[in-house]
């Protein structure tokens, strides 16, 4: 369904590729922000504005239109402590989101590693039909595309559930007992300072926090998760995102253990490899750095 006169958030008339359609966005994981501007009645389709916080600067900016908009924790976590939500508390959440069994999600990241760490979720819990926008909440910012103020409301519906599969997760002792071996590899995709041990946190966190030692875990390789993103803030294409992990010297032969500090960077990484080069051997280590830096007498590499 068309809209008519779509007007951008600056007032000029959106400029789009009229080329995609619905079969051909969803036989990959990644939809571009052209194509859902043109889709954003379009009833097969909900999208899901999954945020870090409400505001940018002080300010919200407003969310896409017909987008239902949720923090990544009251999402994905259980209410109180640190694990993802059950299968059956998934499907409750989407339900009350309006989000009916039959629809393609469309997940709008804000920033674009909360909808890696969403997609990643909502895959373990049996959803098949999720996919990552391209660029995430940034992008559909910087092309000056839609967006509104009010809130959307959607009736509630009823979703089944299915088993949590965490095959893609690894967890701490797993982790303890790959050090050394030659079988698996650790890659850290959180920034410079941070694998350096100069900060816990990004430098862009306004108070360096989120774990008690600094460092990273030893023998990790490092490769910032930005670095598989273009200057538009999209995924490179396969072949590039190959050549990153070879520089990295990450092989595509044998188990990858990715982390960062909370997880969400290391989601990214796993998106890239598990759906876009079709890796099926990456695993994200969820506790990441703030588990792994909280524990008394862990191993650190400086």
């Amino acid at each position: 369904m068309r809209l008519p006169n779509l007007r951008t958030n600056t007032g000029k008339k959106a400029e789009v590729n009229m080329e995609f359609n619905l079969t051909d966005q969803f036989s990959s994981a990644l939809v571009e922000a052209e194509w859902l501007v043109e889709n954003l009645a379009n009833p097969g389709i909900a999208i899901l504005e999954v945020y870090l916080t409400d505001v940018v600067a002080g300010e919200f900016v407003g969310h896409i239109p017909n987008a239902r908009r949720v923090n990544w924790k009251n999402l994905v976590w259980e209410s109180k402590r640190r694990e993802f939500a059950d299968s059956k508390t998934l499907a409750q959440r989407l339900g009350q989101l309006g989000i009916a069994p039959e629809a393609e999600i469309v997940i709008c990241g804000d920033p674009i590693q909360f909808g890696t760490y969403a997609f990643m979720a909502l895959k373990m819990a049996g959803n098949g039909k999720v996919r990552i926008l391209n660029g995430g909440k940034a992008r559909w910012l910087e092309l000056g595309f839609p967006l509104s103020q009010e809130e959307s409301h959607f009736p509630i519906v009823e979703r089944s559930s299915g088993s949590l599969n965490r095959a893609v997760i690894v967890g701490r002792d797993e982790i303890l007992a790959s050090l050394g071996s030659t079988d698996v590899q650790i890659l850290d995709v959180r920034s410079e300072d941070e694998y350096r041990g100069e900060r816990v946190s990004p430098r862009a966190a306004v108070i360096d926090n989120g774990a008690q030692a600094w460092g990273r875990i030893p023998g990790a390789r490092h490769l910032v998760y930005e670095s598989l993103l273009d200057k538009d803030g999209r995924f490179l294409d396969r072949d590039s995102l190959v050549a990153k992990f070879a520089s990295a010297g990450v092989s595509l032969n044998r188990p990858v253990f990715l982390y960062c500090r909370l997880g969400h960077r290391a989601s990214l990484a796993w998106f890239t490899l598990a759906e876009i080069v079709g890796f099926e051997l990456a695993r994200v280590y969820d506790g990441s750095w703030t588990e792994w830096g909280s524990m008394v007498g862990m191993p650190i590499e400086r």
